[in-house]
């Protein structure tokens, strides 16, 4: 949550803005104007002089976190990539809008750069090529890489679900959902699918033999909900969420919420919906990114871990149940045992610790350190 600025030589620290009450996900310097680029996860260009550490302009630039700043070396234009799918450039001059590049629905967002001439700016994509727009006009001029011969997409697989008969929904970088069969007998795809409105990353994947649902959730805030008859999907139901990407999503089976669908959002909410896409509520419990969630096997409560580093356990009504503080960093995943009376967390301060879920306050039961 902060910007800081070193000198080369010395390796003398010079300068520290922040902490702000936001991520810091990528920062540009423009030595030739003396400014430092700091993109927000609040969406937010904030512009620095590096000479006196004052605050240039705050640019609202996008309605998601921004992945990715970076200056045009001939003119000083900066290019903003966030969550909310665009791509823009702003005026080195005036620090006003001046151009949205082509849509391309698989760039990725942290992997931009101007071309040394500053005439064009290029990209990676998901699909594993490389892209190239003209910075004057923002159009699409070129996609290197692609195979005619091969079917297009990167097969990174992100996340899976599996059923006791051993039947198992993927979700990918490539957009597609795949549908398999996986026992010691048997390993075998039996179908794939992109949702109606074309391929884009998925990171989150349930599926549910009892109620026939494969849900996915995609990097463009949308959830794709399809009937599944066993080695087929049908009657997609895609609802466009506005909470940024998807990063988890389960199916409750619980009394009074039977095929109800809960999904860990980037903006940091969880959203409740029906299993025909309705939305019943948002839940907000973090103050970041909501990696994962898990719902208690048999009580209406799910527990969710987020960016904040912390855990929180919550009823389905969107109520508070508990927080459970510990992790110094950001907690990427939590489960529960059969049982449902403890929670296991991973975090990037590289610990796994285990929780009374209904116990007192933040009651810790083990840690393990991993080296």
């Amino acid at each position: 949550m902060t910007l800081r600025m070193w000198d080369l030589d010395s390796d003398r620290p010079l300068k520290t803005w922040g902490p702000f009450e936001n991520e810091t996900d990528t920062c540009a310097l423009d030595p030739q104007r003396n400014r430092a680029i700091l993109g927000c996860d609040d969406g937010c260009i904030r512009i620095f002089d590096t000479q006196t550490g004052d605050l240039v302009k705050t640019i609202s630039a996008h309605k998601s976190g921004i992945k990715k700043v970076t200056v045009s070396s001939r003119n000083g234009d900066i290019l903003s990539a966030a969550y909310d799918q665009k791509l823009l450039v702003w005026d080195a001059k005036t620090l006003e809008g001046k151009l949205s590049l082509e849509r391309m629905p698989f760039a990725w967002e942290r992997s931009l750069r101007w071309t040394p001439d500053g005439n064009g700016i290029i990209a990676g994509t998901f699909d594993g090529t490389v892209i190239l727009w003209n910075a004057a006009d923002g159009k699409l001029e070129l996609e290197v890489g692609q195979q005619e011969d091969r079917e297009p997409g990167n097969a990174c697989f992100n996340d899976v679900s599996a059923a006791d008969d051993g039947e198992i929904s993927l979700a990918s970088d490539d957009g597609f959902i795949r549908l398999g069969k996986l026992t010691k007998d048997c390993a075998a795809w039996q179908a794939k699918v992109a949702p109606s409105s074309g391929r884009m990353l998925m990171n989150a994947i349930a599926g549910d033999k009892i109620y026939g649902l494969v849900i996915g959730g995609s990097h463009d805030h949308k959830l794709h909900i399809y009937s599944n008859k066993g080695d087929a999907l049908s009657r997609e139901t895609e609802v466009f969420l506005g909470e940024g990407p998807i990063n988890s999503v389960r199916i409750a089976h619980h009394q009074g919420y039977e095929g109800d669908i809960f999904v860990g959002c980037y903006s940091s909410k969880i959203v409740h919906l029906k299993a025909n896409g309705q939305i019943k509520g948002k839940i907000s419990v973090h103050e970041g990114a909501v990696k994962s969630l898990r719902l208690h096997p048999y009580k209406p409560i799910g527990v969710s871990c987020g960016a904040d580093g912390i855990l929180h356990s919550w009823y389905f009504n969107g109520e508070s149940l508990r927080r459970y503080v510990g992790h110094q960093a950001i907690a990427n995943d939590v489960d529960s045992d059969p049982s449902g009376t403890l929670l296991a967390s991973v975090s990037r301060d590289f610990t796994v610790k285990v929780f009374d879920l209904c116990g007192c306050l933040n009651s810790l039961v083990r840690v393990w350190k991993l080296i």
